[in-house]
C-alpha cells in the first residue's frame, strides 16, 4: 500500500474532529498523554504474535516525536478485551495516567447486544468525565467479513460530538474499485499486519493534523446518555482481603498482564465464593482455557439461579478473560451472589460492581 493510497484512505475515514475541543492547546501539551484502549488490534497482535513496536500506537508516538512532540503513551489492550472488561480496568490502568486524548477501539470485540452498548457507553462517558477532560475519539474498525459495531458507535459519536475515525468508510472505495484487497491491510480476519498498522497510524495522524487547524470552539456540556450507563462507575474487586467476599479458595498467578492473579475455585470444601454487597450491577470476570481441567460454575443471585452456568472450558480459550453480567438492577440494593464450581477448577479474575 503506497503512501498516496494511505493518505486517501485516512482522509476518507475521518468522520469528524469533534466539537467543543480545544485542540490547539491540547496538542501543545508537553507531554501529550495519549491512551489507547482496545483489543488485539490495539495491542499489536499480528501473524500469531504481539508486535508492540509496529502496532499503530507505537508508530504514532514515533512520528509525533520525530516532529518534536513530547508524548506519553498508555496502552490498555489485549486479545479478546471488550469495553466491559476494559471498564473493569479503568480505576487502576487508565485513570491514574490522566490522559489528554483517549482512543477507543472496540468495534470488532463488542457486539450490538444491548448490554454491550451499555458497557461501551459507560466506558466512553467515564473517560469524558475524567478530571483531565480528555478528548475521546472512536476508532471504528471492521473485519474482513465486514463486521463492525458502527451501527451504534457512529450515532453515539454524533450524540457526544466526538472525534471519530471509521475504517469501513475509508476502505470502501479502494476495495470496491479493486485498487486494494483485504490482504493489503491485514493477515487475518481482523488483525492488521505491519502495513495495516501504518495505515491506522496515518488515520490517527490525519485526525490530529486536521484537528490542529480547526478554529477554537466553546466546550459543550455533557449531554444526557445516548442509551444508558449502568456500568459508569464500576470498580474492581481483585484477590485480596475484601470483607465483601467469603472464600477459602487459594489465590494463584495467571501470567496475564492485567489480571495477574485469580481466585481458583473448586469443589473442595470452602472453595466456592459468596459476595455480599450493596450494588446496582455485578460482573464476574473469569479465565477461559481449552485445558480439560477447567470447569464450570453455578451462580445464584439472592438465592435464584443465574440463567446458565459460567463455563471456563472452551475450545476458543487461551487463558483470556471473559465475563458475565450476573446482576443488573434499576437501583442499588443489598445482594448476595454465590459461585459454586463443578467439573474442575474455575478461576475468577475479577469482580466488577457498580454502586
Amino acid at each position: 500500500m503506497n503512501e498516496a493510497l494511505r493518505k486517501e484512505i485516512a482522509a476518507e475515514a475521518l468522520v469528524s474532529c469533534g466539537e467543543g475541543i480545544g485542540w490547539q492547546a491540547l496538542l501543545q501539551k508537553k507531554p501529550l498523554r495519549i491512551a489507547y484502549l482496545g483489543g488485539s488490534v490495539t495491542q499489536g497482535y499480528a501473524d500469531g504474535e504481539i508486535r508492540f513496536a509496529t502496532a499503530f500506537p507505537a508508530v504514532v508516538e514515533r512520528d509525533l516525536r520525530a516532529r518534536g512532540a513530547a508524548i506519553r503513551t498508555t496502552v490498555v489492550a489485549e486479545p479478546g478485551m471488550d469495553s466491559l472488561i476494559c471498564g473493569l480496568l479503568a480505576e487502576t490502568e487508565i485513570i491514574p495516567h490522566e490522559p489528554d486524548l483517549v482512543f477507543l477501539e472496540f468495534a470488532i470485540n463488542d457486539t450490538t447486544l444491548r448490554h454491550n452498548v451499555h458497557s461501551f457507553e459507560s466506558l466512553l462517558r467515564r473517560m469524558l468525565e475524567l478530571p483531565s477532560h480528555p478528548a475521546v475519539c472512536l476508532l471504528i474498525m471492521r473485519s474482513a467479513s465486514d463486521y463492525s459495531c458502527e451501527s451504534f458507535m457512529l450515532p453515539m459519536a454524533e450524540h457526544y460530538a466526538l472525534p471519530c475515525i471509521d475504517l469501513r468508510r475509508g476502505l470502501a472505495k479502494p476495495l470496491s474499485e479493486g485498487r486494494m484487497v483485504w490482504t493489503d491491510f491485514a493477515d487475518s480476519e481482523s488483525h492488521p499486519h505491519e502495513a495495516g498498522h501504518r495505515l491506522l497510524a496515518d488515520c490517527v495522524l490525519h485526525l490530529l493534523g486536521t484537528a490542529a487547524a480547526q478554529p477554537q470552539t466553546a466546550q459543550k456540556p455533557l449531554p444526557e446518555p445516548w442509551l444508558d450507563v449502568p456500568f459508569l462507575h464500576m470498580h474492581r474487586l481483585t484477590p485480596g482481603d475484601y470483607p465483601e467476599i467469603e472464600t477459602q479458595a487459594p489465590v494463584v498467578g495467571t501470567g496475564e498482564w492485567f489480571f495477574a492473579e485469580a481466585w481458583e475455585l473448586s469443589e473442595r470444601p470452602g472453595c466456592g465464593m459468596t459476595i455480599r454487597m450493596n450494588c446496582r450491577a455485578a460482573v464476574i470476570c473469569f479465565e477461559t482455557h481449552h485445558l480439560e481441567h477447567y470447569g464450570s460454575c453455578r451462580v445464584t443471585v439472592d438465592g435464584k439461579p443465574a440463567r446458565e452456568p459460567l463455563r471456563s472450558n472452551s475450545i476458543y480459550g487461551w487463558g483470556n478473560p471473559r465475563h458475565m453480567i450476573v446482576l443488573q438492577a434499576e437501583e442499588p440494593g443489598e445482594h448476595v451472589i454465590e459461585l459454586m464450581p463443578f467439573d474442575g477448577i474455575f478461576r475468577v479474575l475479577s469482580i466488577g460492581v457498580t454502586d
